[in-house]
C-alpha cells in the first residue's frame, strides 16, 4: 500500500510540472506562419507568409475586387498587394512591363521587346498607378525586381561580348533565386549557346551563363566550361 500511495503521488506530480511547462511555452509563441493572427504589423505579417489587409494578418490574399475597394476608400496612397497577373504595368520608373502566363504557373516578363521567363513566386505592390514587382524568396526575403530584362540583358551581353540574345544563338533568359542562406537574391541568368576554337584549332559550341542581380543590376557570375581559358571566343 505504501508503494501504491508513493506512486500516485509521483504521477500527480509529473502531471503538475507538465502543466506548467505547457503554460510557460505559450508564453513564448511568436508571429510566424503558423500564429499569424500574432503578427501586428504589415511587414511581421508579409515576412511570416501572410497578407496584411483590414488591420489583421490573413493566411490567404485579398480578392481583386476587395483590393479595388479599399483603394477607392482610402485613397491613391493605398498599397495594393496580391499575385502577379497577366497584363501590362508601369514601373516606379515609368517604363512598361507586360506579364503574360505561361504553362505550369510560369510568368513571362516583356520590357522593350526583351523577354525573362520565371518559374517563381511574383507579388505585386500598387502605389499611385505605379508597380513593384516583388520575389517571395526561400530565406523569407521579398526581394524588389528594380532591374528589368532589357537592362540586365544588355549588361550580360556587353560582358559576354554579344550583339544581341536570340534564338539564332541559343539565348534564353530567367528570372530565379541564386545563393544560397543569407547570399540569397533574385537574379536574370542569361544563358547562350556560342562559338569557341579550342588551342585555336578545334571548332566548338560553349554553353556560357551569366547572372545579373534584379535588385542592384550588378554582375554576380559568369559561368564557362571548365576548358574555356584554353578557348578563343570571337565577339558575336
Amino acid at each position: 500500500m505504501l508503494f501504491l500511495l508513493i506512486g500516485i503521488l509521483l504521477i500527480g506530480v509529473v502531471s503538475i510540472m507538465a502543466q506548467g511547462n505547457g503554460s510557460n511555452s505559450n508564453d513564448t509563441i511568436i508571429c510566424n506562419s503558423s500564429n499569424l493572427e500574432l503578427c501586428t504589423g504589415d511587414s511581421d505579417c508579409t515576412d511570416a507568409g501572410g497578407y496584411w489587409y483590414n488591420g489583421v494578418c490573413n493566411e490567404e490574399e485579398q480578392e481583386d475586387e476587395d483590393n479595388e475597394t479599399e483603394g477607392e476608400n482610402q485613397g491613391l496612397g493605398q498599397t495594393i498587394r496580391n499575385r502577379v497577373k497577366a497584363g501590362v504595368y508601369t514601373s516606379p520608373e515609368g517604363e512598361q512591363i507586360r506579364v503574360s502566363e505561361l504553362a505550369k504557373n510560369r510568368l513571362r516578363l516583356t520590357v522593350n521587346g526583351v523577354e525573362a521567363d520565371c518559374d517563381c513566386n511574383l507579388t505585386q505592390e500598387t502605389v499611385q498607378n505605379k508597380t513593384k514587382l516583388k520575389m517571395r524568396l526561400s530565406n523569407g526575403r521579398n526581394a524588389e525586381i528594380k532591374i528589368m530584362p532589357d537592362t540586365a540583358s544588355e549588361t550580360a551581353l556587353q560582358r559576354l561580348r554579344l550583339k544581341v540574345c536570340s534564338e539564332e544563338n541559343n539565348c534564353t533568359i530567367q528570372l530565379k533565386e541564386v545563393g544560397k542562406g543569407n547570399q540569397t537574391q533574385v537574379a536574370y541568368e542569361i544563358q547562350v549557346q556560342r562559338h569557341a576554337k579550342l588551342l585555336g584549332i578545334f571548332r566548338l559550341k560553349m554553353q556560357t551563363k551569366a547572372q545579373i542581380s534584379a535588385e542592384t543590376g550588378e554582375l554576380i557570375r559568369v559561368k564557362k566550361p571548365w576548358w574555356a581559358f584554353l578557348a578563343t571566343e570571337p565577339e558575336e
